[in-house]
Order: structure tokens, then sequence, then C-alpha cells
């Protein structure tokens, strides 16, 4: 709960600042029910434009990985080694 707190208070900061009509999330964190209940209440509260994505489209890396190495596994490919080079358009099997 300190968590979203915080969260929640350095988005105000940051909206006042800014002096931007919107505030968006997005990514795995905009899966989190309780940041977004409480954006919704700073919606009503503080009269903010949010926009947060459906559940559907509020993925996260970790998601991605999982999805990864379930194909990687159904085709007994070779695990890749952990000092791998990263690259951007990998295949994923």
């Amino acid at each position: 709960m300190a968590k979203l707190t915080l969260a929640l208070e350095q988005t105000r900061l940051l909206h006042s600042r800014s002096q931007l009509p919107d505030v968006a999330i997005a990514g795995g964190v905009s899966a989190n029910s309780g940041l977004r209940q409480a954006l919704e209440d700073a919606k009503v509260r503080l009269g903010w434009n949010i926009f947060i994505p459906p559940l559907q489209y509020s993925t996260d890396n970790a998601a991605m990985i999982g999805v990864l190495a379930e194909r990687k596994l159904s085709l007994q490919a070779e695990a890749t080694p952990a000092d791998a080079d990263i690259l951007p358009n990998w295949a994923l099997a």
C-alpha cells in the first residue's frame, strides 16, 4: 500500500508541474488493480483525464518470457546462454 501511495503522490506532483491535462499508464503496471482503482478515484477527485488500457493489453515482459519458455520447451530447443548477446529481432523459436 505504501508503494501505491507513493506512486500516486509522484503522479500527482508530476501532473501538477507539467500542467498537462492527461494521465496515462501502460505496460505491466497498468494491470495492478489497486493502481487502476486509485487512478479512477483520482479522476473524480482531481478532475484528471485518465487513460488506462484494457487488461488484455496490460502485459509485461514476464508474460512474454513465459510464452517463449513454453515454445522452447515444446520444441525441445536449447536454452539460451545467460551471456548471449541481446538481439531485438530474435526469432521466438
